[in-house]
């Protein structure tokens, strides 16, 4: 089904392969999405399997963007249904993740937009506590002098201190402080002597 053409009015066809030997077909997934009609309440076990197969045939006819699909779209099924390992709750919340911090392996790419976006978050929250953090948590002497010379009205304050929040949230969230000591402080041990 290489050449089948999809309703335009719809982004893909629900196409059922219960009782189909999926090795004698011939079909590029990005353009369908599997459906198991509830009427025949098929099992967690031959759902997968059909899944299975599907993801074979296409990595054999090297349809690869089919196969991220159709792998992405069992990955959810897994993590969703109550039948496999990590149970109908757990499985959710480990989908929601899996989804969104890489795209199930796929998109890396979110790493980098989530890590920014926790950042600017926490930057956020520590500036309506960036008093408390930089005298009891994690001292800064000069952001607490510049805190004491400014006498400006409370918004203004505000949005003054939002770069100090970050540059103070920067040095907790990636504490390149420590880890160039950490750094020095390497030795490789080979042969009985320390090379660093």
């Amino acid at each position: 089904m290489t050449d089948a053409l999809a309703n335009g009015n719809f982004d893909y066809c629900y196409i059922n392969l219960i009782g189909t030997d999926v090795n004698k077909i011939q079909l590029a997934y990005k353009s369908f999405r599997l459906w198991f009609p509830e009427k025949d309440s098929v099992d967690y076990e031959l759902k997968a399997n059909i899944y299975s197969a599907l993801l074979k045939k296409q990595k054999e006819m090297g349809f690869m963007k089919s196969y991220e699909i159709l792998d992405k779209e069992f990955r959810e099924f897994q993590y969703t249904n109550a039948g496999y390992r990590y149970g109908l709750v757990w499985g959710r919340f480990v989908n929601w993740v899996e989804k969104n911090w890489w795209g199930y392996g796929y998109n890396k790419e979110y790493i980098i937009r989530n890590v920014i976006f926790i950042y600017l978050l926490f930057s956020f929250i520590n500036v309506f506590i960036l008093d408390h953090l930089t005298y009891k948590v994690y001292k800064s002497e000069k952001i607490n002098e510049w805190k004491k010379s400014i006498n400006e009205k409370p918004i203004l304050l505000f949005l003054a201190s939002m770069p100090f929040s970050m540059f103070y949230t920067a040095q907790i969230f990636l504490d390149l402080e420590l880890m160039l000591r950490n750094f020095y402080m390497l030795k490789i041990f080979k042969n009985g002597r320390y090379l660093i």
